[in-house]
């Protein structure tokens, strides 16, 4: 049985290259194990050209297409012909199908997808399969379009021993070719996560396994790095190791044991993820001695009402400024993730975070525009109010804005967005009290009396890689 995995990536010029993705590894893997035939192939969108040649080089029996809830349209075309002009079944996994079935199952061409965790599920369904053609009903997880209706199960448990799960096949990636443009090998510690961020899929990934055992789960220090031993000795160019799941830092005793291990068996500076409402006091100190030299950091907008009430971070002014420096008193890089044009955005807010990250002094700043991921509480927020235009998806990896909202238009979102470095490297580090006295003056007194401060220089803009 011979199964080409489609997945969709960032845009690019020329043929796309696939992305590593830990879980479609792990499912891979599994898999292969079993003695089936795994290929795959990477769209950056709608491609009707390279999707057949990838069938007629694979001649797959089956397709499994990874979802991203922002390329529905590219999916759903894909979908349409590999169904309709190629003849395969399709089998869909990820967070479109997890997060939105009743949507997902209905679409053209869709036979089967799988909700939450989807290697057990896969690897039950296919050894099904070989057995006996006919399609199963009761599997886990599974949601099966039969030609009595729709058959929805129930998925099991999320696997609890993650140390019981293969090393991520990394060879169907290319991963040699990743390794020598970035100088960088990704692992993925844990799974699940404890937030419930608004623009964040998360809630559905907690309500579905609710009851149902332990949903953020971490792997054992030594069989993680096992991996990172194997990884690092077979492609050559890594020069940095990225743990890239965000609750990595969030156990105080596993990242001691952690700090004492990785020096003792790898000597390449690594990098990971930091929550900074979940920062316990010995963290910093044990990440800096364990090797890690650069952080990644959430803080989403300055606003406070932003922050925490819509975007429901739940990370107070203060916890950020205590954590980063905290961070950078113990040696280590830190780069802080905000948005532009978030719901509710105004030019206040957008002058509220550039006068926390000036307050900040980060080592790198990382600005996204905000996209209403479907499925979200923070994307019915914007469907609520009538923000989210007609744009196309695309804009999603294109830093454009798709919201039009009455106190930040789009065009603005766009504009501060593409500026966002020289308004960085503008701020003086004047206080936000300091700006509004500015504002109310400005009215009143001569142009020629306000004369242009000295500006500092960050060390990094936001679009600058790690040194």
């Amino acid at each position: 049985m011979r199964i080409l995995i489609i997945q969709f990536v960032a845009s690019a010029q020329g043929r796309p290259g696939p992305q590593f993705s830990h879980d479609l590894g792990v499912a891979a893997a599994m898999l292969r194990q079993e003695g089936f035939d795994i290929a795959l192939a990477a769209l950056n969108g709608y491609d009707g050209a390279l999707l057949r040649a990838a069938v007629n080089q694979h001649r797959p029996t089956h397709v499994l297409i990874e979802v991203p809830p922002t390329r529905l349209t590219a999916a759903h075309h894909t979908i349409v012909d590999v169904a309709e002009k190629l003849f395969l079944p399709v089998i869909i996994v990820g967070r479109y199908a997890t997060c939105q079935p009743e949507q997902a199952i209905s679409g053209p061409g869709v036979i089967v997808l799988v909700r939450g965790e989807y290697e057990h599920a896969l690897l039950r369904l296919f050894e099904s399969l070989r057995d006996n053609p006919a399609w199963p009903e009761e599997i886990p997880g599974v949601w099966f379009n039969s030609e009595e209706g729709l058959i929805r199960n129930e998925p099991s448990p999320p696997v609890q021993e993650l140390d019981s799960l293969p090393d991520p096949d990394r060879e169907i990636f290319h991963y040699g070719r990743a390794v020598a443009q970035t100088g960088e090998a990704t692992f993925q510690a844990t799974r699940g996560c404890a937030n419930w961020c608004a623009f964040c899929l998360n809630d559905w990934y907690i309500s579905l396994y609710r009851d149902k055992g332990q949903y953020l789960r971490r792997r054992g220090v030594g069989r993680l790095l096992d991996e990172v031993d194997h990884v690092t000795a077979r492609y050559d160019g890594v020069r940095t190791v990225t743990f890239c799941d965000h609750a990595f830092a969030t156990d105080a005793a596993w990242v001691e044991e952690f700090a004492t291990e990785y020096p003792r068996r790898c000597r390449l500076p690594c990098r990971c993820h930091v929550r900074l409402n979940a920062l316990d006091q010995r963290i910093p100190e044990l990440l800096a001695r364990s090797g890690c030299r650069q952080v990644d950091v959430e803080i989403g907008s300055g606003s406070s009402f932003i922050r925490e009430e819509v975007l429901a971070l739940r990370t107070t002014r203060q916890e950020i400024i205590t954590g980063v420096d905290a961070l950078k008193q113990a040696g280590l890089k830190v780069r802080g993730s905000v948005f532009v044009g978030a719901p509710y955005e105004s030019e206040v807010s957008v002058e509220e975070t550039l006068d926390l990250l000036a307050t900040l002094q980060l080592h790198q700043v990382h600005p996204r525009v905000f996209y209403p991921l479907p499925g979200t509480r923070a994307a019915e927020m914007c469907a609520e109010n009538g923000w989210i235009s007609g744009r196309a998806e695309e804009n999603f990896y294109s830093g454009h804005s798709v919201l039009d909202m009455p106190s930040l238009p789009s065009a603005r979102i766009d504009e501060i967005f593409r500026r966002y470095e020289a308004l960085l490297r503008r701020r003086s580090g004047r206080s936000l009290r300091a700006w509004w006295q500015s504002l109310r003056t400005i009215s009143t007194q001569p142009l020629h009396l306000f004369k242009r401060p000295r500006r500092p220089r960050l060390p990094h803009g936001p679009d600058r890689p790690w040194s």
